[in-house]
């Protein structure tokens, strides 16, 4: 089947994909505490949500790394970003969050 490979990993050897997984486990730990930590900032006095922190932490990655590559001029390229524009990220997709709940309940009134 053409264009199979494409979706599989290969690797030349066991230390590749252990580098592979070790990779993996650090974009979600990154992600974990930038939406902790961002929660922390839009929510002080509610507990952390787990989920919902790994969720806009790595949601709050990509849209730091694309707003850093418009800012440097590479155009519209998506990559994930580093620790503070990954919370930079995170804020601002909890800072909406926060805002259409407030909606959603002004409008249930």
């Amino acid at each position: 089947m053409p264009g199979a490979a494409a979706f599989t990993l290969r690797s030349n050897s066991s230390g590749e994909r252990e580098l592979a997984v070790y990779l993996i486990l650090a974009l979600i730990l990154i992600g974990m505490v930038a939406g902790a930590i961002a929660e922390r900032i839009v929510y002080p006095e509610w507990k952390i949500d787990w989920t919902e922190a790994f969720v806009v932490g790595l949601g709050g990655s990509f849209l730091g790394g694309l707003v850093g590559s418009l800012i440097a001029g590479d155009g519209f390229d998506l990559r994930p970003a580093g620790i503070i524009g990954s919370i930079i990220g995170a804020i601002v997709l909890l800072a909406l969050l926060k805002w259409i709940r407030g909606r959603a309940r002004a409008m249930a009134k």
